[in-house]
């Protein structure tokens, strides 16, 4: 079970900066990356997916060894298309409406396997950080929008980047093995800080379950299969909720060959040759059946390696890499007796947990002393949910932890209050595994790091333009460490200046650095290198931080009717009243655009891509279109973002965004336009036409025409096509005559929608839809 941690296993200098100047920037924000990884030595078209996105942004790759080329700017903000939750669900907040910025990502032939990170900036702020897959491997990218066909993957292993797009989708792939054998499936998520709580299908060609996996606990699914040679398999991805929109984004790897579950042990000394029991399903025989073998491996002795990956080659392929801990601690496995007695001494334990749920390790140990206890089991690649537990010699709790930095694992740092023994205990009564063949943790035992410091800065890091901000530097000292550290600031952008001598004294505990930016300065941003070094030692640690020079907002924006709100009709289009207040003598245009965070689940609710307020107005109409959909038991909502054009000092124009204040709320009340169709009742072919009968519903106050549209989603839109019509006043019926394409290869049942719009006496939208569906031949 996750809790918090009780016990930091490191000290840190942490280093903040205060800034405040009253203003409501709203700074963008990173999303997603899609596709959400790349080949290394290829080069990948991608789709950048932020909030707040403007066109003079700044980005920033984390590895300069990785090119980013911006190829235009951002797009038009994203609405997820339909279905849409409807009930509680309809409660639920949504995800933020992204834009999408079309770039390309070179990668060097020689970049290792990991993950890059990258950030952006604008006049407004700095944003998070996000991240982007390098891999050794095939890479191949989800055809979005396809024929509704699964996909067809070529070769093993193979790696897919795709995306569940909207509620409801499940993505499909089609493979063929090499051989007779072993296949996994896995999916990545959650490295990509995706909302996207996976679920695996495979099926075989008859539509029979051959496995499955699924994310309950926050860990990403994998599953592994025995395959016959010669024959297709289907693997599906969903989400666990049937949830989706454009920042699920999801990376699917295939491979062939045995897996490995865990190995024992599970850490490794530097430079050593231990013989290693690898388990797994399939790594002796071949077969699904969970075995192990053993294998002598060497270990390499470099010191700068805190892991190191193995593959293990058996008669039926490698296995997937396997992750080793690396430290210079003696390694030993096995359970403890009753008659065990150890010393308390920096040391590394591979042992498989008790039926009973829980391991006892005796230790004798020494007044004052101070330990780093960790047990590690999901890190293994154990099924276990560990707990950790030190007692004295009565049985009474020393001390407790049951949750680690974020994870199942255990850790605590303990000072032994007396000489003599104390009682180690490592626990699981929560999963049900004790005593199974996967049932391993590893325990270390280890002193504190030695005396030094380790140095963290923000992600990002916001000052005005022309003004004073205090960088706070708050240092806490390990192992008695006691020496000034000096403090080196590489990369200030343009405009910005610091004192030169900066040194954090022995005794101190903070160190306020100001940093002043220039009135009449560019406005930019830039990575900032912040240096620690130690006086005596020299030991130098950077990091870095995306510094933001930021301007002030020139325009407020609050709804006339934002709290008991107007009245409006589904399918129709509210003209909600914008307030425009302007400040720092800006009179320019003021553009009105969709916020990122709405209220709640949007269902579809949207205006226009901007509204352009003209130069010195103080009033504007933002147009909010009510689904016809959407419940009459709650009010819809439409918060917004004012967007102001003012050039720096240097002339550089900047896209100056600020929130409004409040939302237009609106109350619904029941549609003013409904159509509805009979479904055809036998299959057409290719190359002909059909007619959809449509019959128009018309409120006494819509007394107007309605044009009658065909809506197909995108994988159809070489599949079906239709003339728009008009049906006139007065007319509640009418054919709509619906084509066929020859040249289509889709067979089978299409859905579309036929739309119908209006316009209303304030010449505003009303729209309605029907959805049905026909089969082709």
């Amino acid at each position: 079970m996750l809790g918090r941690r009780l016990h930091p296993l490191v000290t840190l200098i942490v280093i903040s900066l205060g800034f405040n100047n009253g203003f409501a920037q709203t700074a963008p924000q990173i999303g997603y990356v899609f596709p959400a990884g790349g080949q290394a030595g290829t080069t990948v078209d991608v789709r950048l997916g932020g909030h707040n996105l403007t066109p003079d942004m700044q980005f920033f790759v984390h590895d300069s060894r990785v090119r980013l080329e911006i190829l235009g700017p951002p797009g038009d903000i994203l609405i997820t298309p339909p279905p849409y939750w409807k009930g509680h669900k309809a409660n639920l907040g949504d995800a933020p409406l992204a834009r999408e910025v079309p770039a390309r990502i070179t990668i060097p032939t020689d970049m290792p396997a990991g993950m890059i990170e990258w950030q952006l900036a604008n006049a407004n702020g700095a944003s998070n950080i996000g991240s982007f897959v390098i891999s050794r491997e095939v890479e191949v990218v989800e055809a979005e929008h396809g024929n509704g066909r699964p996909q067809t993957l070529c070769g093993l292993p193979i790696t897919v980047s795709g995306r569940l797009s909207r509620i409801e989708e499940v993505d499909r792939y089609r493979f063929v093995p090499q051989k007779r054998g072993l296949v996994n499936c896995r999916l990545f998520t959650h490295q990509l800080r995706t909302p996207v709580h996976g679920v695996l299908e495979v099926k075989d060609t008859a539509g029979n379950l051959v496995a499955d996996a699924v994310d309950t606990e926050g860990i990403d699914p994998v599953l592994t299969f025995l395959a016959d040679d010669d024959t297709e398999y289907f693997v599906s991805v969903r989400d666990i909720d049937f949830a989706g929109n454009g920042s699920f984004v999801y990376r699917l790897h295939i491979s062939e060959g045995p897996r490995v579950l865990v190995a024992v042990p599970a850490a490794a000394q530097r430079g050593k040759t231990v013989s290693v029991s690898f388990v797994g399903p399939g790594i002796e025989t071949g077969t699904l059946e969970l075995e192990s073998i053993t294998r002598d491996v060497t270990f390499p002795a470099d010191t700068s390696l805190s892991t190191w990956e193995y593959q293990l080659e058996t008669p039926f392929g490698l296995t997937s890499p396997y992750s080793f801990s690396m430290s210079d601690t003696p390694i030993s496995v096995g359970n403890p007796t009753s008659d065990m007695q150890m010393s308390l001494k920096p040391i590394g334990i591979t042992s498989r947990l008790e039926s009973s749920g829980e391991n006892r390790f005796q230790f004798e140990g020494k007044q004052g002393d101070v330990w780093n206890l960790q047990v590690a089991a999901r890190q293994i690649g154990s099924p276990l949910d560990v707990a950790l537990e030190i007692l004295d010699p009565e049985g009474s709790p020393l001390a407790s932890n049951d949750d680690a930095d974020g994870s199942t694992d255990a850790a605590l740092q303990f000072t032994v209050p007396a000489d003599g023994p104390c009682t180690v205990v490592v626990s699981d009564h929560v999963t049900g595994f004790a005593g199974t063949p996967l049932a391993f943790f590893h325990l270390t035992v280890a002193s504190p790091p030695n005396a030094g410091f380790e140095l963290t800065v923000p992600q990002s890091l916001n000052a005005g333009l022309g003004a004073a901000t205090d960088l706070t530097v708050n240092v806490v000292r390990r192992g008695g460490f006691a020496e000034p550290i000096h403090i080196e600031l590489n990369g200030l952008p343009v405009g910005f200046t610091a004192p030169d001598d900066l040194v954090i004294a022995a005794d101190a505990t903070e160190l306020k650095i100001p940093l002043t930016s220039a009135a009449d300065s560019e406005v930019v941003a830039n990575m900032v290198d912040v240096s620690g070094i130690a006086q005596t030692s020299g030991t130098r640690i950077t990091k870095s931080t995306l510094l933001a020079m930021t301007m002030k907002p020139r325009c407020k924006a609050r709804p006339v009717d934002k709290d008991g709100g107007r009245t409006v009709h589904r399918g129709t289009t509210h003209p909600g009243e914008v307030i425009i207040e302007r400040l720092e003598g800006f009179e320019g245009q003021v553009r009105l655009m969709m916020a990122a965070n709405q209220s709640r689940h949007r269902q579809g609710i949207s205006g226009p891509q901007e509204v352009i307020v003209p130069p010195e107005d103080t009033r504007a109409f933002y147009p909010s279109y009510m689904p016809e959909w959407l419940g009459t038991n709650l009010t819809q909502r439409m918060a917004l973002i004012a967007v102001a054009h003012v050039p720096d000092p240097m002339g550089n124009v900047r896209h100056l965004v600020s929130s409004m204040e409040g939302s237009i709320v609106m109350s619904i009340e029941g549609a003013l336009l409904k159509i509805t169709q009979q479904s055809p009742d036998v299959a057409v072919q290719r190359g002909t036409s059909f007619e959809l009968p449509v019959q128009i519903l018309r409120a006494k106050k819509l007394p107007m025409p309605v044009q009658l549209q065909l809506d197909v989603p995108r994988e159809y839109a070489e599949t079906l096509a239709a003339d728009s019509i008009t049906v006139p006043p007065g007319q509640n019926q009418a054919g709509f005559r619906i084509k066929v394409l020859r040249d289509t290869q889709v067979t089978g049942e299409v859905t579309f929608t036929v739309k119908g719009t209006a316009m209303d006496a304030a010449n505003l939208p009303v729209i309605a839809r029907t959805r049905t569906s026909v089969v082709i031949e």
